[in-house]
């Protein structure tokens, strides 16, 4: 992790050093070239669990500015694929690569050792590309449809759920053991963290959903939640553990999730 960036010997101000924590977990989660900004350090990795709700907004907010534009230029239908293509090329597909890793491993039928073994594959399977195509035209279909009945409450939902999505990581690497058999860039976030960076991580969360949908967003709170504890007994059940790619994974089903259920709750609501 600290390849590239610069560690600082000095003591920083509290609010330098939540900053530089901000840009650590930005520097983790995405591809923005930020390396000239961040003064790494090592102690900085776990407490970067807080401010992974805020990335996510970032994320979210980064595909529905591009959705926003492209939909005034192109139809939308390609209004949403170059509002996808922006948020995977911002992030570098991690969660993406995460989710088809994961999806090759426990649809082997395996035991957790078996699954592990076809994880730490860099190859995709058959199950990995059914369910990278299923989760990518899923993700279309809805967000498209949405696009029908209003553009500003669409580019709305996209920032939510990119930060639900970060933020069931979160919950999952405080309740979870990691189980990683190789050494991976998510193995050093789990020792340090602490009750104190999931709470901030909480309170970034809901102060944001609220701020972008009001009351909507208990809805949409509900929902990730009870996908992240769905999840997080799955992962244990199967693997007893999580490793990288189940975060990955769990960051991808929750964003799916919470547009799903979105969209469920406005077709509910039409006349």
């Amino acid at each position: 992790m600290s390849d590239g960036f610069r560690e600082d010997k000095h003591e920083p101000g509290w609010l330098v050093t939540q900053f530089q924590i901000f840009l650590t977990a930005l520097a983790f989660l995405t591809r923005l070239p930020i390396a000239q900004f961040l003064n790494f350090r090592p102690e900085y990795q776990p407490k970067t669990i807080a401010y992974f709700p805020a990335v996510g907004f970032i994320v979210g907010l980064i595909g529905a500015a591009t959705l926003f534009l492209a939909y005034h230029i192109f139809t939308p239908a390609i209004a949403v694929i170059i509002s996808m293509l922006a948020t995977v090329l911002v992030t570098g597909g991690i969660h993406e690569d995460g989710l088809t890793d994961t999806l090759d491993g426990l649809g082997s039928g395996r035991d957790p050792s078996g699954c592990m073994e076809i994880m730490r594959d860099s190859r995709i399977g058959s199950f990995g590309a059914i369910g990278l195509w299923f989760s990518l035209t899923l993700k279309f279909a809805i967000l498209s449809e949405m696009l029908f009945i209003s553009l500003p409450l669409t580019c709305a939902i996209i920032v939510a759920a990119h930060s639900l999505g970060r933020s069931a990581t979160v919950a999952l690497f405080y309740k979870c053991p990691y189980i990683s058999g190789k050494t991976s860039k998510s193995e050093h976030l789990v020792k340090g963290v602490q009750r104190i960076h999931v709470l901030a991580a909480l309170v970034c969360l809901v102060a944001g959903l609220f701020l972008i949908l009001g009351t909507q967003a208990a809805y949409l709170f509900v929902t990730g939640s009870a996908l992240t504890l769905l999840i997080g007994k799955y992962f244990m059940r199967k693997l007893e553990g999580i490793t990288g790619d189940c975060l990955g994974a769990a960051s991808q089903i929750v964003e799916m999730g919470c547009y799903i259920s979105f969209w469920i709750q406005i077709k509910m609501q039409l006349p």
